[in-house]
């Protein structure tokens, strides 16, 4: 169970009527947003007049389009210091296998479970960029899957 200090807290006026949108966590006030914004920190807010008004300026800079700020496309480092980043499907599976390595309590028979469907996701598609697996690309590694079972039965000889 969290306790009271880090779980935001309802704001209320002077009046005791509840102050929608806004939220109190450790002294500093949050105004909570739809998606895809959600809550921001409303730094310099000392009372809840002060938030109130911070959110109005808030509420204008969203609808004018300046929040949240834009990425801004830095320059570009020469060629020789650019480093290319591995997004295919193997190489997260080595870099799981990696980072499975540190986590304490695992089986080796958990282990042999876990390699052997990452096996077969290597297989199916593993120099696709990791980006491109959806509910599709899943729904169609059931079905391969499923084929390969089923053609390894087909194939074994019979004592």
């Amino acid at each position: 169970m969290q306790s009271n200090a880090l779980q935001y807290e309802k704001v209320y006026d002077r009046k005791r009527n509840r102050v929608r949108g806004l939220w109190l966590r450790e002294g500093v006030y949050y105004v909570q947003f739809g998606q895809p914004i959600g809550r921001v920190r409303l730094t310099g807010a000392q009372t809840v007049s002060e938030a109130e008004t911070a959110r109005q300026v808030l509420k204008k800079r969203i609808s004018s389009g300046d929040y949240p700020p834009k990425k801004t496309s830095t320059a570009t480092a020469p060629a020789e210091q650019t480093t290319t980043v591995d997004h295919s499907i193997n190489a997260a599976i080595v870099g799981y296998r990696h980072e499975r390595k540190h986590l304490a309590g695992l089986d080796i028979k958990t282990h042999n479970r876990e390699d052997s469907g990452l096996n077969k996701w290597s297989e199916y598609c593993g120099k696709d960029d990791i980006d491109t697996v959806d509910s599709k690309k899943l729904k169609d590694f059931a079905v391969w899957s499923r084929k390969q079972r089923m053609r390894a039965c087909w194939t074994r000889e019979l004592p």
